[in-house]
């Protein structure tokens, strides 16, 4: 090999030792970052501030690209000094006095209605209530012997019978008031002892929410510690007595306030009153427009379904917190997630049931809610995994996790609402300098809790991995192929020249 063979061969090969090490410090210079730019979306209240609905960037993995969202709903009100409550208590105290004997229908009591209508509320109740108890007291006014001549048990709390205890088991209830509906009717009508059994049944709690619901149709002819004549039946018109019996029982029902128990008093069947009873009425329970305490319906016969079903209902809903039913929650992701992204739940819904994966052809997910109750929440989380660290069409882009969440729903009414989230969590893949990593193994933007920094600004994930400029690398290729192509010319030349 000639000299000149020789310093062209080495000037040749000093320029691809250049550039093939340029090439790898470029080619190392640079990786990927997935940087979590917003964390949360806005919370978005419900109408009435009933509830809220938000996303929420939870989790993320530096190393693999990938983030975690959890997709709230909460049916919880706004009011942040609320206390929660660790249940609701509900106790039925229903008249069972001769006077519930009497036909509403054809082929219905006065009893059979409310027992009826008390079964549908109940069921309704479990079904919309969270952490609920239910209680039933049936009462009367007097025993008698079985010659029916002389008065037993008369003022006292005896007339007042617990049927069930305070449960969570709706079939006990239930039974309860199938039971009720087939026992014997009694004599007089002490709502004192009623509501005073009634009390002592609830439980200590402090946060709990307690009702009794009264459903009776009778004037109220005996009290707790009320006596009558001896060695008789006593007469209504007796005005000493009657007076014992109002203020007696107006002072029980004011004491149920003071322990914070939610009366609602239904009468039915008394539109048809002497002076004296209106009075005993007015005197006890006051009057609609200006109840004694809590909530008060004087109604006819033909209402006790709907008073019961609807009002007494929304009434008790409206105290505990109202559910919200037939829930729709669709989650729209925009091209950039959907293209680019791994989609999968991390684990099940709380509540209800989502579509499988992101559809085809409108990249959404469905979940569907059937009733989520008075302080409840749902929550489901998904993750988003990046296919490609070095895709360079998403380098520096700001991409929001998804486009939009529509929420419907409907009220207790059956009016309808629906809700649009337009904000939401916000992901960018971001190029860094090699040198600008930390080698020793330090955070330095904070401490890392699962992947979410304590950085105040913004929280970084990072994800090494090398990140080619568009046309340098393929350059460079084929620069070290030219020089190739030429020296191997150039050496054929000068062997022509040297065999001549």
């Amino acid at each position: 090999m000639t000299k000149a063979l020789k310093k062209i061969c080495l000037i040749y090969l000093s320029i691809i030792v250049i550039l093939a090490t340029f090439s790898r410090v470029f080619a190392t210079d640079v990786v990927t970052n997935l940087n979590v730019i917003q964390e949360t979306s806005e919370t978005l209240y419900l109408e009435n501030d009933q509830g809220f609905i938000s996303k929420k960037i939870v989790d993320s993995n530096k190393d693999t690209g990938e983030v975690t969202i959890e997709l709230k709903l909460s049916n919880t009100k706004k009011d942040t000094e609320k206390i929660e409550n660790d249940s609701t208590e509900i106790i039925f105290v229903i008249d069972n006095s001769f006077s519930m004997e009497e036909k509403v229908s054809e082929n219905k009591t006065r009893r059979d209605a409310v027992i009826s209508s008390a079964q549908e509320f109940t069921s309704s109740l479990f079904k919309d209530v969270n952490n609920l108890k239910v209680g039933l007291v049936y009462y009367y006014g007097f025993d008698t012997t079985d010659d029916g001549n002389s008065v037993q048990s008369y003022g006292t709390v005896d007339t007042a019978k617990v049927l069930v205890s305070l449960t969570d088991d709706e079939p006990k209830v239930q039974k309860g008031l199938s039971s009720l509906s087939t026992m014997n009717y009694n004599s007089g009508t002490n709502t004192d002892a009623g509501i005073r059994r009634a009390k002592s049944m609830f439980t200590s709690s402090t946060t709990s929410q307690k009702f009794i619901i009264l459903l009776s149709d009778g004037v109220p002819n005996h009290a707790v510690d009320v006596s009558i004549r001896t060695g008789g039946w006593f007469y209504p018109s007796a005005t000493e007595h009657q007076a014992s019996v109002k203020n007696t029982t107006r002072s029980t029902i004011q004491s149920l306030g003071k322990s914070n128990i939610n009366l609602i008093t239904m009468l039915s069947g008394l539109t048809e009153l002497s002076e004296d009873d209106k009075n005993v009425i007015e005197a006890v329970f006051g009057t609609a427009e200006k109840p004694t305490l809590g909530k008060l319906y004087n109604i006819n016969d033909a209402e006790i379904d709907k008073i019961i079903k609807e009002e007494i209902y929304h009434e008790v809903l409206e105290k505990v917190q109202n559910p919200i039913n037939t829930v729709k929650i669709v989650d729209y992701f925009p091209e950039d997630i959907a293209d680019n992204f791994e989609f999968s739940y991390v684990g099940n819904a709380s509540i209800g049931d989502v579509t499988e994966d992101i559809d085809p052809g409108d990249h959404t997910i469905e979940w569907n809610i059937d009733t989520l109750k008075g302080d409840e929440v749902a929550t489901l989380r998904y993750k988003l995994k990046i296919k490609d660290m070095n895709n360079a069409e998403l380098l520096n882009k700001t991409i929001a996790t998804n486009e939009k969440v529509v929420l419907t729903y409907k009220d207790t009414d059956s009016k309808d609402y629906t809700v649009t989230l337009n904000s939401s969590p916000k992901i960018q893949l971001s190029e860094i300098k090699q040198e600008e990593n930390n080698t020793s193994g330090e955070n330095n933007s904070g401490i890392d809790y699962g992947g979410i920094s304590t950085n105040n600004e913004k929280d970084i994930t990072q994800a090494s991995g090398k990140l080619p400029q568009t046309g340098i690398g393929v350059g460079i290729v084929i620069a070290i192929a030219s020089i190739i192509g030429i020296g191997i010319f150039s050496y054929s030349r000068i062997r022509e020249y040297k065999d001549i």
